[in-house]
């Protein structure tokens, strides 16, 4: 959960309160995603 935090896509109260645990692998996806694709457009 600190990854989501950390890149502000949702604050702590609100991944206990607000987002369901699917709704924060949704976010742990996009955040992978982006990962993926700067590595690629650094590498290309």
């Amino acid at each position: 959960m600190g990854v989501i935090v950390a890149r502000r896509l949702a604050s702590l109260h609100e991944l206990e309160t607000v987002y369901s645990y699917e709704d924060a692998l949704n976010m742990a996806e996009i955040i992978t995603v982006q990962n993926y694709n700067e590595w690629v457009a650094r590498s290309g």
